[in-house]
């Protein structure tokens, strides 16, 4: 449950900075919107404390990385996926090798 209403939180609170970034004055409908998404994030926030570090903590380490890692990563997912898609479950003995298979993904990663 938490895993969805962190996914609520990191879109709303991405909607109200783009909101308080948008250089157009907002009418009073819009207004009382935003106090009300921010409300919604502050009543999170309070119910769930930890979510705001994760998504802090997120927005940090997105900003780390250089466009050429974020394309390395990126293509180095497409070919574990390519390479693993039919192998993903065992069906004869009915059990998947996600465990192993995001280990060699890890690998392709880091090169460790």
């Amino acid at each position: 449950m938490t895993d969805y209403i962190y996914v609520a939180y990191k879109q709303l609170t991405k909607m109200i900075k783009n909101a308080d970034k948008c250089c157009n004055e907002h009418t009073c409908e819009q207004n009382e919107q935003l106090t009300k998404w921010k409300e919604t994030i502050q009543l999170i926030q309070e119910i769930y404390p930890d979510l705001k570090y994760r998504y802090e903590q997120e927005t940090q380490l997105r900003k780390s990385f250089s466009k050429e890692q974020i394309n390395f990563i990126c293509d180095q997912i497409g070919h574990w996926y390519v390479d693993w898609k039919d192998n993903l479950v065992d069906y004869d003995s009915k059990q998947h090798r996600l465990g192993y298979v995001k280990e060699q993904l890890k690998t392709m990663i880091t090169g460790e």
